[in-house]
């Protein structure tokens, strides 16, 4: 209380900083400081940015959006896993045409499978039989069968895999094979071959025009097996052979597809002092010839 005896009103506490900020000062104001003041403090007081909106979709905005995600991932999916199979048959050839215009050209009883629209992104298809390739220029060319990788760039090949048998022949280029595991690799130049064989891979000298002359209905055979022969003659006859004690057997020597079977089983038998009987329509028993 002064001497007046009256009460002395208490100021903001803002408006007492803005007195110790300009009562040093010499400022000819316009009008009363309360007044200036009275006009700016609700500015003061405003916050310093405007609060976040939240803007809500609505239902069907938010439905067209989820069912438009869905739909790119179905796509997705379709792309990556669309799979292309393709299987011959007895004594059937059939040329296929991968995405790129690579050629491949299986002989019978071989089949592959590959990703058609992912193609672009990788060149890999699984394979078993026996096929020649033929295969564009551009990235890695990768032909994974059980017993191994047959990889390229650009080139002209044979791959024989069935069962335990696992052979890949290079006609032009350079292909690099290796086998299951990956412990085991080698690169081959044009008219080479190599032939799996337990713990490694044998290298040879490839004759082209004999690698590939079951493409012309020739089969050509040096020092095989005489149970391959005679699969080989299942798959181009769709018969059933039997025999026993044959083990050891190996034939050199070529027959045409078009001889009948009866008449290729009498070139191959022959050499080896054996002859055959006919069991059925298509069935035949190979045996010794007493």
């Amino acid at each position: 209380m002064n001497k007046d005896n009256k009460q002395i009103k208490q100021k903001p506490d803002a408006w007492s900083d803005f007195d110790r900020m300009t009562g040093k000062l010499s400022v000819s104001w316009d009008e009363p400081k309360e007044e200036i003041w009275q006009r700016m403090a609700p500015q003061l007081a405003r916050p310093a940015s405007r609060p976040t909106r939240i803007l809500w979709m609505r239902p069907a905005f938010r439905l067209a959006v989820a069912a438009m995600l869905v739909l790119l991932m179905a796509t997705g999916t379709f792309i990556r896993f669309y799979r292309v199979s393709v299987e011959t048959g007895v004594g059937q050839q059939q040329l296929v045409t991968l995405p790129d215009g690579s050629i491949i050209q299986l002989n019978a009883g071989s089949s592959l499978n590959y990703y058609p629209y992912w193609w672009a992104f990788s060149r890999e298809l699984a394979f078993n039989g026996e096929g020649y390739f033929e295969v564009e220029k551009g990235r890695r060319f990768s032909v994974v069968s059980a017993k191994g990788t047959t990889t390229v760039l650009g080139t002209s090949f044979t791959v024989f895999a069935r069962e335990t048998a696992y052979r890949v022949a290079c006609l032009t280029g350079k292909v690099k094979v290796a086998d299951a595991s990956g412990q085991h690799e080698v690169v081959l130049e044009p008219n080479q071959k190599v032939a799996w064989q337990e713990g490694g891979f044998l290298k040879t000298e490839a004759k082209p025009a004999e690698e590939t002359a079951w493409t012309r209905n020739q089969f050509l055979f040096t020092g095989t097996p005489i149970q391959e022969v005679f699969d080989e003659i299942e798959r181009q006859y769709g018969v059933q052979i039997s025999h026993s004690l044959l083990a050891d057997f190996e034939y050199a020597g070529n027959f045409s597809r078009e001889l009948s079977v009866e008449e290729v089983l009498n070139y191959v038998c022959k050499p080896f002092n054996l002859k055959f009987e006919k069991l059925g329509s298509k069935q035949y028993r190979v045996i010794k010839n007493e």
